[in-house]
């Protein structure tokens, strides 16, 4: 058995399915799908790409080649069954996944390591289905860690319910043991070290033997004979060195060998030398004495014996941190090492597949796998939604067109052309884009000014320029902006949180950025050349002075320049400043404004500039959401109710100042009343959905973007659908029957859980979810919408309505409903195709909704109102992601079936020869119906 996971430090920049190219280029990257379909009306729908920037966890099953899990930032617990071609996911999108652990096989236990956040404790949830369902487990304690360290799980095959856990990266080692397949937890440390040197860097279980355990930390190796119960080190050999009262090995990564129980490979010392040992660690041999290439983590295939690592290739002068990654291979015990696959960037995730052949990463926002020992990637992220969006000023349309939409994310950026249909990845040459604000010229859209990392450091560990980088050409290739009037201090970073183009000259650019290091204050800049240069423009600004977050350009006479600040050192006072010439002096203005609250963002009034209103932020009383100004900024006061919490970004509707969005932590929120009252607009986000920034579409102002930490969102806002389905009220009142499809008189644009409309072969449809309770106390539709029937959808079925997609939302995680659905003229239905995930087939795709006695179709027959009843549940066969979120996601057609009924007979019991099922009753609005549903048994789901 090899680890199922690597801990790497790499990014590829990559051709998918050609062999990489050097890794300072200038080329753009990935072909990526956007939207699956139309966008949503007053719901939120994935506008993708797919990637996966935030995944900070990933494993395979150890006995099921291509089936794998990923654990992301935000964005839940990902699931693919094969081999990253399809990607679903299985847990809630909040929290931060750093382990995932997978017993294998049929016993479908599934362990993942949660942390709300960074300083937060963790916490370990349990799935006994392969990810259909979830439990929090007991007995995990330890406290809370100051970083994202990853948990590692090991399942132990010799021993039935034991597994282990150990705790990487926390200051004191913790390390927990399971007997129960981690139902419960219990402490299993005595003798490994503590104190602030004492983490875990790394764990191992000898397969198959339960005695021997061993981690490495700062103090070397330490191994277990009896379980984890008890600890002891096992350093002789290993390169010491003493500091104070500690002898310390710098043990960094350790791995086994398959072909022999008590053979070992440590990575150790601070030369990040190779170690042998052949006798289970009582002592340790030099692989080699010339410095290990490898620099981080490394495994052994058992296919070929072959080791897997990572390795740096530093050039002289540079420091590790920037230098190109390698993924390097080794075919002789590690004496010599080959560079398999280069050019990499960031620290991601290394997996082995059941397979043994092959190999997957997460480099450059996307996950890639290889079959022949990296010569070739591919990409392996379909439907994988964990590009993480996170910066307020990092998501734009360019101003003159709605069809060129950038957005920038940790690894680079993202540019679509053809309004959110397709995106590329797009990467400034040897200067990657490091997430930060992105400005697009006000008429040119292909000019595009954002920030990059320097690609190297001089021998003084300086930065060599500012990191502004501008494209003219739409982001082939770039060029940095120049910085002679500033010399850097060491280990000064001056990274662009926020850039604006001069309202009244696009050669003029402003942006400001924090400088961390030697000065830790305002970095503030101007440009008299459309960006291709800048000075820096700071006056009343030293050293400790205030930390720049974002900036805003108001368009008044002179100029207004506006930026908050959310750091200030040597007692400075965070809060709003000013400038009215040209950014060559600033004052701060934020009279009305408590001292302590720090805005996020500044929103421009676009028809009376002097009104503004500036994005709060928490303090000690509490969060103080929103500002409002009406003098231009000179006095601010309170404005607003019903937001809990402070927003982190916002947008004004360019066309209805009174329309304005915000964005929080816990989703979207609009007014339409100027701000004076707010109210969540969340449907169709993933629970626990930060919104960091968004974007309105300057062609169609009702169309918005989000960006999340699972990627992108967009909705079509409309104050025309008054009960928020999907559905124009005009369309469902001018449907037949007066628009009361339903038959309960009450028109159907009245209730948000009726939607009545035309399908796209152009007859009508009604759709129904079961509720007597009020929309604002009961389960409601939203995101109703027709569509044409793809083109993979199973042929013989007849589809006279189309598909249709709809969600039922505002219901108890778990809960059934059950759909009625008519269409108008009647078309005689018998069957209901779905296009989802299955327990058996847990990737979307189509199949028939046969009715199994809970979930399922029925016919409804002899009635004023003849249709169809679907029985659905949360989080089972119906609900699209098989998830039990208080959401069921459906996509489907009604349909007539290839192989038809036989006419219905009513017999005792209710049953005809296991095929139909009868019964009367009532249902709701619905008059007394008769139900016919086909069975099950013996051909339930034919297509599944």
């Amino acid at each position: 058995m090899v680890h199922s996971c690597l801990f790497a430090v790499f990014t590829a920049a990559t051709v998918v399915g050609q062999t990489l190219p050097p890794p300072r280029h200038e080329e753009v990257v990935f072909k990526l799908e956007g939207r699956s379909g139309p966008a949503g009306i007053n719901e939120w729908t994935p506008l993708g790409p797919d990637g996966a920037s935030s995944v900070y966890s990933l494993a395979c099953d150890p006995s099921i080649p291509g089936t794998l899990y990923a654990g992301t930032l935000g964005a839940g617990v990902f699931k693919s069954v094969d081999g990253g071609g399809h990607w679903f996911r299985v847990t809630q999108a909040s929290g931060l996944y750093i382990g995932i652990g997978v017993k294998g096989g049929r016993s479908g236990v599934v362990l993942a390591a949660d942390q709300q956040g960074s300083g937060a404790q963790k916490r370990v949830i349990r799935s006994v289905d392969g990810g259909l369902s979830w439990e929090t487990t007991t007995g995990w304690s330890g406290g809370s860690n100051s970083g994202f360290a990853p948990v590692v799980f090991e399942f132990d095959s010799a021993t039935p319910g034991r597994v282990y856990a150990a705790w990487a990266g926390l200051s004191s080692a913790r390390f927990f043991r399971s007997d129960d397949d981690g139902k419960t937890w219990t402490a299993a440390e005595s003798g490994l070290p503590s104190g602030a040197d004492g983490n875990i860097t790394s764990f191992v279980l000898i397969p198959g033997d339960s005695t021997r355990l061993f981690v490495t930390s700062k103090f070397g190796v330490f191994r277990s004979t009896d379980g984890g119960s008890t600890w002891v080190p096992v350093n002789t050999g290993l390169p010491g060195r003493t500091s104070g009262r500690n002898t310390y090995y710098d043990a960094f990564w350790i791995t086994h060998h398959p072909e022999s129980p008590a053979r070992l490979y440590a990575l150790a010392g601070l030369a990040w030398q190779l170690y042998k040992t052949e006798d289970g660690g009582d002592s340790w041999q030099r692989v080699s004495d010339a410095r290990s290439t490898l620099t981080g983590p490394f495994s052994v295939n058992p296919a070929d014996g072959s080791f897997w690592g990572l390795a740096s290739d530093p050039a002289p002068g540079e420091l590790d941190y920037w230098t190109q990654r390698n993924i390097v291979r080794s075919t002789d015990g590690g004496l010599t090492w080959t560079v398999v696959s280069s050019g990499f960037r960031d620290e991601r995730l290394l997996a082995l597949d059941a397979d043994s052949h092959t190999v997957y990463s997460v480099m450059n926002g996307g996950v890639l796998r290889t079959t022949d020992n990296g010569v070739t990637w591919r990409q392996a992220d379909g439907g994988l939604r964990a590009l993480r969006i996170d910066r307020s000023q990092g998501l734009a349309f360019a101003p003159s067109t709605g069809s060129v939409l950038w957005a920038s994310f940790y690894e680079g950026l993202l540019r679509s052309l053809d309004g959110g249909a397709s995106f590329e990845k797009i990467y400034a040459g040897s200067h990657p884009p490091m997430g930060s604000a992105i400005a697009i010229h006000p008429s040119d859209p292909s000019t595009v000014l954002t920030s990059a990392y320097p690609a190297a450091r001089d021998s003084r560990y300086t930065f060599l320029d500012t990191g502004l980088v501008r494209s003219v050409d739409g982001g082939l290739t770039w060029k940095r902006a120049p910085n002679p009037g500033r010399k850097y201090q060491e280990d000064s970073l001056s990274e662009p949180w926020g850039i604006a183009y001069d309202p009244k000259d696009p050669f003029v650019v402003y942006l400001v950025a924090p400088e961390l290091g030697g000065v830790l204050g305002a970095g503030i800049y101007k440009s008299t050349d459309g960006g291709v240069s800048v000075l820096p423009s700071a006056a009343g600004f030293s050293e400790g002075g205030p930390w720049p977050s974002f900036l805003a350009a108001v368009p008044t006479t002179p100029t207004g320049l506006f930026f908050g600040n959310t750091l200030s050192l040597s007692g400075g006072r965070v809060g709003l400043w000013r400038s009215l010439d040209e950014a060559a002096n600033w004052t701060l203005v934020s009279d009305g404004i408590p001292s302590g609250v720090a805005p996020r963002c500044l929103l421009v009034h676009p028809r009376t500039p002097t009104t503004l209103y500036a994005c709060g932020a928490l303090t000690a009383a509490g969060p103080v959401p929103l500002f409002r100004s009406i003098d231009g900024g000179l006095s601010w006061t309170p404005f607003g109710s019903g937001l809990p919490d402070a927003p982190k970004c916002g947008a004004i509707h360019p066309g209805d100042p009174m329309k304005i969005y915000l964005g929080t932590g816990g989703g979207l929120y609009r007014s339409y009343d100027g701000g004076q009252t707010w109210r969540a607009f969340n449907r169709g986000l993933p629970t626990g959905t930060t919104v960091w920034s968004i974007a309105i579409d300057p062609s169609e102002p009702s169309h918005l973007v989000l960006g999340t930490q699972s990627g992108l969102y967009e909705s079509l806002l409309s104050l025309t659908d008054g009960d928020f389905d999907g559905i124009e009220s005009s369309v469902e009142d001018g449907a037949p029957d007066g628009g009361d499809g339903n038959a309960d008189t009450v028109r159907d644009s009245e209730q948000a859980g009726v939607a009545s409309f035309q399908t796209t072969s152009g007859i009508y449809a009604t759709v129904a979810v079961d509720s007597e309770a009020p929309p604002s106390e009961g389960p409601v539709l939203t995101g109703v919408r027709p569509l044409p029937l793809p083109s993979e959808a199973p042929s013989g079925y007849a589809t006279p309505a189309g598909a249709i997609a709809f969600s039922i939302r505002d219901i108890t995680p778990g809960q059934c409903s059950r759909v009625f659905f008519h269409l108008s003229p009647h078309a005689a239905i018998d069957a209901f195709l779905i296009h989802g995930a299955t327990p058996q087939r847990q990737f979307p795709h189509w199949y028939e909704f046969g009715f199994d006695g809970k979930t399922g179709m029925e016919i409804l027959r002899d009635t004023g109102q003849p249709g169809i009843l679907l029985h659905v549940c949360d989080g089972l066969r119906g609900d699209g992601d098989l998830v039990a979120n208080g959401v069921i996601s459906i996509l489907g057609s009604p349909a007539v079936s290839p192989h038809p009924l036989p006419a219905p007979t009513e017999v005792p019991g209710g049953m005809r020869d296991g095929l139909s099922l009868f019964s009367t009753r009532t249902w709701g609005p619905f008059p007394t119906t008769v139900f016919e549903g086909r069975s099950t048994v013996p051909s339930a789901d034919r297509l599944r």
